[in-house]
């Protein structure tokens, strides 16, 4: 099962269906910036790749499952802290 591809630099767009059933793909290496990642047209059910780590030209990025996984940890620390420690006042 495919857990990691390297996609090269020029790529314009990402067909639909093209990682559909990928579900064990993780990590994604691209040959180019986040910038021209991002102008990539990725069409539907692709959501293996949309959700995989990918580095650009080395450099890493966070995946978005896991910014919403270390968002949700910090939120259960924050409510923890809150019931822990009476009249304490957290400014959002």
């Amino acid at each position: 099962s495919l857990e990691h591809i390297t996609l090269p630099a020029g790529i314009t767009e990402i067909d639909g269906s093209a990682f559909d059933e990928c579900d064990a793909l993780r990590r994604v290496t691209y040959g180019a910036s986040k910038e021209q990642w991002d102008k990539i047209m990725i069409y539907d059910r692709n959501d293996a790749l949309t959700n995989a780590s990918v580095t650009f030209a080395g450099r890493t990025t966070q995946s978005p499952s896991a910014l919403r996984e270390a968002m949700e940890n910090l939120w259960t620390w924050v409510l923890w802290l809150v019931r822990l420690i009476p009249g304490l006042y957290i400014p959002f």
